[in-house]
């Protein structure tokens, strides 16, 4: 029974917090460059002492996700290696079991209804600035992201924001659960290009600019037909 209890050992606050804040990493919504709020701010919204954040940030800081300046305008910074950073603890969790075992072929047939299903929503339910967020997650006007790892990471962007039009709390929390997945599983293949990642996603917008549910899930069956195609050619994905 003693084995059972502790397979998997109660993290003590400052790891809690270290975890959640790389979460917010991995599901996009901090960024390389991003300003962290003050350190009392973060203890407040998180219900820890300021010692306690101050533990989690310094921690973070340690492995090379943060970045630390002094002076009136200094304070934590989210740096370019802290995907790097989430993803490999992510990677180690799930090697010792610590959730559900997770893979791109489960994830891709997870996302043939759930980012369909999404699309559809948007397009109905979006307001003009959800609409201006979404728009401003496609490929810039003068051409596509110079890698493939800007390109994905443009992608789970837009994934998220597509969530958030659609006011459904179930999608948005699930959207997140599957953008930190693919984050943590790192980028797919090198047989896609840029151009891959991104595909339809314009008209994915148009169809909810137009609020056009059908159009929506349609450009959405295109843009991830794309991936599924890639998989199934190296039989990760079965049809």
């Amino acid at each position: 029974m003693a084995s059972v209890l502790f397979e998997h050992p109660v993290l003590s606050a400052p790891q809690q917090l270290r975890a959640c804040l790389e979460e917010l990493v991995l599901d996009g919504t901090l960024a390389a460059g991003d300003a962290l709020p003050r350190v009392d701010v973060i203890a407040e919204q998180f219900g820890v002492s300021a010692p306690t954040a101050q533990i989690a940030l310094r921690a973070l800081r340690d492995d090379g996700a943060l970045s630390v300046t002094r002076g009136r305008h200094g304070g934590y910074r989210v740096t370019g290696d802290a995907i790097a950073v989430a993803r490999e603890r992510h990677q180690r969790a799930a090697a010792r079991g610590a959730g559900p075992p997770t893979d791109y072929a489960t994830l891709l047939e997870l996302r043939r209804s759930q980012e369909v299903l999404t699309a559809r929503f948007a397009a109905s339910r979006r307001t003009a600035h959800e609409l201006g967020s979404l728009a401003s997650a496609l490929p810039a006007p003068d051409g596509l992201p110079e890698s493939v790892e800007e390109a994905f990471d443009l992608d789970l962007r837009f994934h998220r924001l597509l969530a958030e039009c659609t006011h459904d709390a179930f999608l948005v929390r699930a959207t997140r659960e599957t953008v930190k997945a693919m984050r943590g599983l790192g980028r797919a293949t090198s047989a896609l290009g840029p151009a891959d990642v991104v595909v339809a996603l314009d008209g994915v917008v148009d169809a909810v600019d137009r609020r056009d549910p059908a159009a929506a899930a349609h450009a959405m069956r295109r843009h991830l037909r794309r991936s599924s195609d890639f998989f199934a050619a190296d039989g990760a994905v079965a049809r």
